[in-house]
């Protein structure tokens, strides 16, 4: 009887292990092969290292801060530092203050923080884009921040830490993470090819590597689509993807372009380069608008000199409110942008 008891337990474990494996199997790459400790954790070596120092010490800091461009892994690692110190899974809570960000929350997480946590050592509260904490929520989770329970710990994370509450953010122990770089984010797609037992020729790897622009998320997104597509369709994939990344670079060289202050001299060269730019542009009209006016929005914000203000104020104004917004509007916009000395002479001159 004892022998049968103990065979259905087994067989029970293995169907519970055969059915977690399948479930982990259907996961998308990017949560698949997310990494659950430092030790994989690829890339920034430095900043991982002074990270893990911190967390050695005894009398460590309560309130970090992650910065870093979009996927880069700042809520991975925060989850890692949780992990590290010895937080409960039950008692890690993460927020994402793009959609929950009012005051309301904020008092939640407060009178949540006041109660010892009974399953774990810690209670951690991770801000995923925290610079969208503002105004009276931002004020009340600094009091929490300036004197955390010994128990409590907070972790934010963000892609603008300029626009985070100056002194919240001067409460955090700041840690950068980077893009990988070629060799690393090389290393990482072999080891899910190794996985997923499957190959992409050296050109294929190439093109990958280029398009993910040193995301590990996006290289593994990409990776996912065509790894068991024909070369056609993954030479498709890699191409709209590359020139996503190209459009994307050179409407960030249009942006700056127009916010600087040609002479008279230096307004024909400026438009040649722009002319060249918009040549080599293949998303719409409408799509490279709003990425100008968001460029533009954040200049305005780190703008230092009157001059600045008014170039992006003025830029704003030129590309807003155009509901039937075309190419032909877009060259009109930038060409006159760049000959502003033609029409002060006009100006002067009536």
């Amino acid at each position: 009887m004892e022998n049968e008891e103990q065979l259905e337990k087994t067989k029970d474990n293995k169907k519970r292990n055969s059915t977690l494996a399948s479930k982990e199997s259907e996961q998308p790459f990017h949560i698949k092969y997310r990494p659950k400790s430092f030790e994989e954790f690829l890339g920034n070596e430095g900043t991982i290292k002074d990270l893990r120092k911190l967390l050695d010490r005894k009398d460590r800091q309560h309130t970090y801060l992650l910065t870093g461009p979009s996927g880069t892994g700042k809520t991975t690692l925060g989850r890692i530092i949780a992990k590290e110190l010895g937080c409960h899974n039950t008692e890690f809570f993460e927020l994402d203050t793009a959609n929950t960000r009012g005051i309301d929350t904020i008092r939640e997480v407060i009178e949540s923080s006041l109660y010892v946590p009974t399953m774990g050592k810690v209670k951690v509260y991770l801000f995923d884009e925290a610079h969208q904490i503002t105004g009276a929520a931002a004020e009340a989770l600094l009091k929490l921040a300036e004197k955390p329970p010994s128990y409590v710990y907070l972790i934010f994370c963000t892609t603008k830490p300029e626009d985070m509450l100056g002194t919240l953010k001067n409460r955090c122990q700041i840690f950068s993470l980077n893009p990988l770089d070629e060799d690393t984010m090389r290393a990482l797609i072999e080891h899910v090819l190794q996985e997923e037992k499957a190959e992409l020729t050296p050109a294929i790897m190439q093109k990958l590597i280029k398009a993910s622009e040193g995301i590990a998320r996006k290289a593994l997104m990409l990776l996912e689509r065509i790894i068991d597509s024909d070369k056609d369709k993954q030479e498709r994939v890699l191409l709209d993807a590359s020139l996503e990344v190209t459009s994307r670079d050179g409407i960030r060289d249009l942006c700056r372009i127009l916010v600087s202050e040609p002479s008279r001299t230096e307004q024909n060269t400026n438009w040649e380069d722009i002319r060249k730019i918009l040549n080599r542009l293949h998303s719409p009209a409408e799509e490279i608008r709003k990425v100008i006016m968001e460029y533009m929005a954040d200049f305005l914000l780190q703008a230092t000199s009157e001059a600045e203000r008014e170039k992006a104020i003025r830029i704003i104004d030129d590309f807003k409110g155009s509901r039937n917004f075309d190419k032909a509007s877009l060259v009109k916009i930038c060409y006159q942008a760049t000959h502003e000395f033609e029409d002060e002479g006009e100006d002067c001159s009536e």
